[in-house]
């Protein structure tokens, strides 16, 4: 390939791009967001804390071909696990606090097979090791499953179990909810332990989004999903949720560019930018938002800009995700997400601000953001001293990749008939991601 040729090309290609960009400001849905977003969030410094406080940071691991999947089933190995930061910014393992393992082993399965004419969804999660912190007793993982197959059975429409996308979707679903469950039970038992964490960290965001039409009329959502994994009841589970934020390496080109329009006009020196809800232009937010809703094709613009800021993740019981853009180093872009029972800005009739709810996330986000980055990892972005440090905890060693589906293709060749023996060990098997091109 000439280089000369492959520069000319490149830059035909950025220059487009830059124009694409350029005129994709011009659009309505995008200046108007930008202008909502301009005057939602304030922009503030990061500063010290006057008292320390301990943190943990929840992640969850898969190996490096996460899923085992078919038409009709998944097989997910993962672990889930923990590091807490004391006040004197030391890092301990959850063994060294609650003697029980640092990481937990666990598997998930699902599937979805026909009866008559509608189809059956069937969840199995299992606890592979011992001195589980989510299943502290043998069968609590039964318990759980059971538990979430009741949820299906009687609350997702027959017609929706019949696609397969949102076969998929719910078992992504119920993977992320497993990870959020550890982190409540997390903070229960250190806390009760003496271990007075002040907040738990997810690596990632907390929008768990999956909406469904739920047959019926029971209050059940996702957070009783945690509450079956959990074994606590769904109110003690929200109390905590109000202490657990996600924290996220946003990837979205869209969301850094949003993003790094607000912090562009600030100094570059500081030790570092966050956002927070800016009580004073609530009034004028609202007027704003609403002449757009006096044309009734732009009501869903309304809410699309209004879902960027916040939005409901468990609808039945009333939990909502509140979102804020940070930056530690003035180029890196992070967002944070907090839990509220109610929020901010909604959209019905006309637009509404809630400023009381406004007013005290304000108060949390200071305590959060400047506890979280009172130290930080020296690795680029400059993320809080144990949200990388985490990864390596739970993350899957070559070794373990090679002897779980070792042993799993080993039982497919000894447990199941020939012929669907040798389909799935095709499926499962190293030569068939080498036929695919992977390494």
């Amino acid at each position: 390939m000439s280089q000369g040729r492959l520069v000319d090309i490149l830059n035909e290609v950025i220059n487009d791009l830059k124009q694409d960009y350029l005129s994709s400001k011009n659009d309505e849905l995008v200046r108007v967001r930008d202008q909502v977003l301009k005057s939602y969030y304030e922009v503030r410094e990061m500063s010290s804390q006057n008292e320390s406080l301990a943190v943990g940071f929840v992640d969850a691991g898969f190996p490096g071909f996460r899923r085992y999947r078919t038409d009709i089933s998944f097989i997910i190995p993962m672990k889930v696990g923990a590091l807490l930061r004391g006040v004197d910014g030391r890092l301990m393992t959850v063994k060294e606090v609650l003697g029980k393992s640092s990481v937990e082993d666990l598997i998930l399965y699902s599937s979805r097979k026909p009866s008559g004419e509608e189809y059956e969804f069937r969840v199995k999660i299992r606890s592979v090791g011992n001195g589980s912190l989510l299943f502290e007793r043998p069968g609590d993982d039964v318990i759980a499953s059971q538990e979430i197959n009741r949820f299906v059975r009687e609350f997702v429409r027959p017609s929706l179990k019949k696609e397969p996308a949102f076969f998929a979707r719910f078992t992504k679903y119920v993977e992320g909810l497993i990870e959020l469950a550890y982190a409540v039970k997390l903070l229960r038992e250190v806390r009760e332990a003496g271990f007075n964490a002040r907040y738990v960290v997810l690596d990632g965001t907390l929008v768990k989004w999956f909406a469904i039409e739920r047959v019926g009329s029971g209050r059940v959502d996702g957070l009783n999903i945690v509450s079956a994994l959990t074994g606590i009841d769904v109110e003690a589970v929200k109390s905590l949720l109000w202490d657990i934020v996600g924290l996220s390496k946003t990837t979205k080109f869209t969301t850094i560019a949003r993003s790094y329009r607000l912090f562009q006009e600030f100094k570059k020196g500081s030790k570092g930018l966050y956002t927070t809800p800016n009580v004073k232009s609530g009034e004028a937010l609202c007027e704003t938002l609403s002449k757009q809703l006096s044309t009734p094709k732009k009501k869903g613009l309304v809410e699309e800009v209004v879902r960027v800021i916040n939005r409901v993740v468990y609808d039945r019981n009333g939990v909502y995700v509140a979102r804020f853009p940070l930056t530690p180093d003035s180029r890196n872009v992070f967002v944070l997400d907090l839990h509220i029972p109610e929020p901010i800005l909604s959209v019905g009739d006309d637009v509404r601000f809630n400023v009381d709810v406004a007013t005290r996330v304000r108060e949390v986000l200071s305590g959060v953001v400047n506890e979280l980055f009172r130290i930080r990892s020296k690795l680029t972005g400059e993320p809080p001293y144990g949200y990388m440090e985490v990864d390596r905890v739970v993350r899957f060693s070559k070794e373990e990749d090679k002897v779980f589906e070792g042993a799993l293709i080993s039982l497919v060749r000894s447990s199941l008939e020939d012929e669907l023996a040798d389909v799935l060990v095709q499926v499962f098997s190293p030569t068939t991601r080498m036929r695919y091109g992977y390494r």
